[in-house]
């Protein structure tokens, strides 16, 4: 009975041996089966994309490509290719069997497929370059494309080149116009950013984002008067703009300009009116900046206590729209105010360090100006004049770069040399208004005063001058 038990376990096991060796010989014949079917659908893929090759129809070839080894097919050595593709420095065939295919496409040297990927939006600078190398000489827009890349990483001055080479070769697009303009106000050159707005707005006339920085561009370079007029005529037309949210920030923007116009011409001596010049977004909540301007208005009113002292009950950090690049330059303004230099200056250090290395023109600028302020009030001279040669460096077509350095000789007594400076200054903006205010002083001390006058009358039009500097203006011209 034993030996019958055993036996029987001993033929259980070989039937189930048995069956073992037939599944797996079923599942490896399927597998064969299918790993052959994959080979040959690559295969068909390849000639599929072979017969796109020869039409010339890269694109499509490339995705085939991409979808062979995104499914991780067997992959095959594409070999045959090199007669058909022009192997150059790229080594078309080397990226191909490195599944490389955005560069073995780039390195084909076929206009179309080139010229269709560097022009898309959000294109690597190598795309760009590649087009620029194989056909700049033919399409001439290929530099305003690799202007727009370096005008989104903040390098200007390449930016500048490119756009305008282009430009100057015809290739006109509006966009560009506006986008040289905002880079030149940037950069402090008032003239070539009135340019290319004034082009870009008789293009689109309607366009708030044209409209905003023509306005921000007249504050700076126009009269007071000029300037509230054109705010003035925006605001009549903007109930008409379909974009209710863009509306919202740019009207408030408009009025936080039409304010300070009107501070200017109530010689700073009412209370900011703040009704229409905060940004209210689903009614809930008013924007970071608003409180900023709120602070910036006590500040151009000399209110430096009621500016430093703007909360913001919303938050619950409550001065958080001080933590900004744009809140830091403000607070820093109001310490040179109040007479806190060294307050001042621990602030505009740790900008200067953030933003000469990752530079941006607007706020280094800025910077810069605010820098010389506050060592002019410390009587640190030597430092001044240091800045004052950066900023002629840096900003050679902004008026207020000569404006920094005659008020420093001006201080210095060297009367003849300042007035050569300020004369500069006002040669790059008509209304700049400390350089007509030193100019009239100095002609007021020779006598001239019809000349003083004239200096005097301009430098209350453009109006970007100290309250006690507009006073003292205001009781010349009455006596």
């Amino acid at each position: 009975m034993a030996n019958y038990t055993k036996q029987n376990q001993l033929y259980t096991k070989i039937v189930k041996l048995f069956f073992i060796l037939i599944f797996s010989l079923c599942f490896t014949i399927s597998k064969s089966q299918s790993n052959l079917e994959r080979i040959e659908l690559h295969e068909n893929q390849l000639k599929r994309a072979d017969s796109l090759i020869e039409i010339k129809e890269y694109k499509k070839a490339l995705n085939i490509y991409k979808n062979i080894s995104s499914n991780n097919y067997l992959k095959l050595p594409i070999q045959k290719h090199s007669t058909i593709f022009n192997i150059n420095d790229y080594d078309t065939l080397s990226f191909f069997n490195h599944y490389d295919f955005e560069k073995a496409i780039l390195s084909v040297e076929n206009f179309d497929i080139i010229y269709f990927l560097a022009t898309q939006d959000g294109a690597p600078l190598w795309y760009i370059q590649k087009a620029i190398d194989l056909f700049g000489d033919k399409k001439k827009e290929l530099y305003c494309y690799r202007g727009i890349y370096y005008y989104f990483s903040n390098n200007y001055k390449k930016s500048i080149t490119d756009f305008e080479y282009g430009l100057n070769s015809n290739c006109l697009n509006s966009e560009y116009y506006y986008y040289l303009s905002n880079m030149y106000l940037d950069f402090g050159d008032l003239e070539k950013a009135n340019t290319f707005i004034n082009k870009y707005n008789n293009l689109n006339p309607t366009n708030q984002s044209g409209l905003i920085l023509k306005a921000e561009i007249i504050y700076q370079y126009y009269s007071t008067l000029d300037c509230l007029k054109f705010v003035d005529s925006i605001l009549q037309i903007s109930s008409n703009w379909f974009d209710i949210y863009a509306n919202n920030r740019i009207i408030s923007i408009l009025h936080q300009i039409k304010e300070l116009c009107n501070l200017r011409l109530n010689e700073f001596e009412v209370e900011p009116d703040l009704t229409n010049s905060w940004c209210q977004f689903n009614n809930k909540k008013y924007t970071e900046d608003a409180f900023l301007f709120k602070a910036n208005l006590y500040y151009n009113t000399q209110n430096y206590q009621k500016a430093i002292n703007v909360e913001n009950p919303y938050s619950r950090i409550k001065d958080i729209h001080f933590l900004s690049a744009s809140g830091k330059l403000l607070k820093s303004k109001i310490f040179i105010g109040q007479n806190k230099i060294d307050s001042a200056l621990i602030i505009l250090d740790s900008l200067n360090l953030k933003y000469s290395s990752n530079f941006n023109p607007s706020f280094y600028r800025q910077i810069l100006e605010l820098e010389f302020d506050a060592n002019l009030k410390a009587n640190n001279m030597e430092k001044c004049f240091q800045i004052s040669e950066k900023l002629l460096e840096y900003f050679p077509k902004y008026y207020k770069s000569y404006e920094k350095k005659g008020i420093l000789f001006y201080s210095l007594g060297d009367f003849n040399y300042s007035k050569s400076i300020f004369e500069k200054s006002i040669s790059l903006n008509k209304f700049a208004a400390n350089s007509n205010y030193y100019l009239g002083v100095l002609a007021f001390e020779k006598l001239d005063n019809n000349l003083g006058e004239y200096y005097f009358k301009i430098a209350l039009e453009g109006g970007d001058i100290e309250k006690e500097i507009r006073i003292e203006i205001i009781n010349k011209l009455k006596n």
